[in-house]
């Protein structure tokens, strides 16, 4: 929540990431990915959630590809922007390689929710040479391929074509949606817009298109190193007189330098949320650039994108509770609600007998276990959630101490 606290959490089989709270046929809905990363790629499965957090879809397998970690991205007509990776035998030689070489294809695909059928794949090797590159060469084998393109992000345009993130080749690619040709290339080698100062970017991550012809994404810099720092951008980029110019640069006062992964979130009031990726920060930045929220995760812990949202969750199940002896007298009560994040007190009825219960203490919600001492020795014990007007939102089992 906004003050830290733990609020849900789900254990997952293998790794997640991605998590994101987005809208399928307008309803809100979780979304992450979880399974294999290798290389700095994924194979795994994407996962659609409601906000009782109840599965709701799980794609594995789509047209012979399993989905990459990178983009889980729900559009509003009902379908899904997958990343996904694939090797293919190639000429490496403009690069330094074999003739004889393989590389990491990068693969975009949107398919339909409902039904799972793909609608449209979009292969980076069909329209972006390898020569575009800024990847140092390296490996080229089939069992590590050379990783020219390295896709990071999907989503629409304002117009309904697709923006396509290229890490390796430092652009971001505009692409007919239904015929796949690229319409534009912003910055790269083959750049069709004039880059304005301290526009260009270097290893970039999450590109999103917002009104007024601006762009926002995660300029990392690094890794090797272009840059002195990681920097969120926003960018206007002008399809007109094909012009890309700086807006705005929001950077961490302690100059983090993220070499993979990244965030940026354009906010209704004008500030931005950054997630800092490979660096354990995320940060809320106000519309005139002062940092107002710093957060660090434990050592060794990263976050592959970082938002702020309102949500509302409706867990389908209900308070745990779990009461010992309080050695000054009384019990002590241990109470939890996992994805209740609208509970803001614990209300406490105990009594001798079922029908003779009666509340013991009403207390503020502390933690995401709460522990309340109280008087009674019940033997029974319940516990109610209370949203901040004081009404009740759920309650406990009944149990006997």
């Amino acid at each position: 929540d906004g003050d830290g606290n733990l609020r849900w959490f789900l254990p997952a089989a293998k790794p997640p990431f991605n998590l994101q709270y987005q809208q399928l046929n307008g309803r809100p809905v979780l979304t992450w990915w979880e399974g294999d990363v290798t290389n700095g790629a994924g194979a795994g499965e994407a996962v659609i959630a409601d906000m009782s957090f109840r599965e709701l879809a799980r794609f594995s397998e789509v047209d012979g590809l399993y989905p990459d970690l990178h983009e889980f991205h729900l559009t509003e007509e009902g379908t899904a922007l997958i990343t996904a990776n694939h090797t293919v035998a190639t000429d490496l030689s403009s690069v330094g390689g074999p003739r004889h070489g393989y590389v990491a294809g990068a693969v975009a695909m949107e398919v339909d929710v409902a039904t799972g059928k793909l609608l449209h794949r979009w292969e980076s090797l069909d329209h972006v040479p390898v020569p575009e590159t800024y990847q140092a060469f390296s490996d080229g084998t089939e069992r590590v391929p050379f990783n020219y393109f390295h896709i990071n992000s999907i989503t629409v345009a304002p117009d309904g074509d697709l923006l396509i993130s290229g890490r390796n080749t430092w652009a971001v690619y505009k692409v007919g949606r239904s015929t796949g040709q690229v319409v534009w290339r912003l910055n790269g080698k083959k750049s069709d817009f004039a880059m304005g100062e301290g526009s260009n970017f270097h290893w970039q991550h999450h590109a999103r298109p917002h009104s007024g012809a601006r762009v926002s994404l995660f300029d990392n810099g690094a890794s090797p190193a272009e840059e002195p720092q990681s920097r969120a951008l926003i960018l206007h980029v002008d399809e007109g007189a094909m012009t890309c110019t700086l807006e705005r640069a929001f950077v961490h006062p302690a100059h983090l330098f993220a070499s993979v992964q990244g965030s940026v979130q354009l906010l209704a009031d004008g500030g931005v949320v950054v997630g800092w990726g490979a660096e354990p920060y995320f940060s809320r930045f106000s519309s005139d650039g002062e940092l107002v929220v710093d957060g660090r995760f434990p050592t060794n812990i990263q976050s592959y994108r970082a938002f702020v949202v309102e949500l509302s969750a409706a867990p389908t199940d209900k308070p745990a509770v779990v009461v010992g002896t309080n050695p000054p007298g009384g019990s002590s009560v241990y109470v939890s609600w996992n994805g209740a994040a609208e509970v803001n007190a614990w209300r406490v009825l105990a009594g001798g007998k079922l029908d003779q219960m009666s509340t013991v203490a009403t207390v503020a919600w502390a933690d995401f276990e709460t522990a309340i001492a109280v008087a009674s020795t019940g033997p029974y014990f319940q516990v109610v959630g209370l949203d901040r007007t004081g009404r009740e939102i759920g309650r406990s089992e009944v149990i006997k101490a």
